[in-house]
């Protein structure tokens, strides 16, 4: 299912990069380099104890705005849900290395 909602995401990308002149790459990477520095924030916030809610408050502002910027929004709802995934696997893998963990995250996401 996830597979069939990222070709969505592909198509209405190229449909909208052909609009605005980004390529698709240029958007897949935005996004997914925005998110992996996300994801080094969340780990970092883990790292210091913090409970999950607590982290998504005090990180709800900086996803709100880097989603919006991206890609100029476009793909806001999609980002958001990355978000969450992002955030879910940080504490249910127990992340402790913010760097590697969100440089992995970058090159994972390029590949889908």
């Amino acid at each position: 299912m996830r597979d069939l909602f990222f070709i969505f995401v592909v198509c209405v990308s190229i449909n909208s990069a052909s609009a605005e002149g980004d390529s698709v790459e240029d958007q897949i990477n935005a996004h997914c380099s925005a998110l992996g520095r996300i994801a080094f924030l969340a780990v970092e916030k883990y790292k210091t104890g913090r409970e999950i809610e607590d982290v998504k408050k005090e990180l709800a502002a900086v996803v709100k705005s880097a989603a919006a910027a991206t890609n100029d929004g476009n793909f806001f709802d999609q980002f958001l849900k990355d978000y969450d995934t992002v955030l879910a696997d940080v504490y249910a893998t127990k992340q402790r290395k913010a760097t590697e963990y969100a440089i992995a995250y970058i090159r994972e996401c390029k590949r889908r």
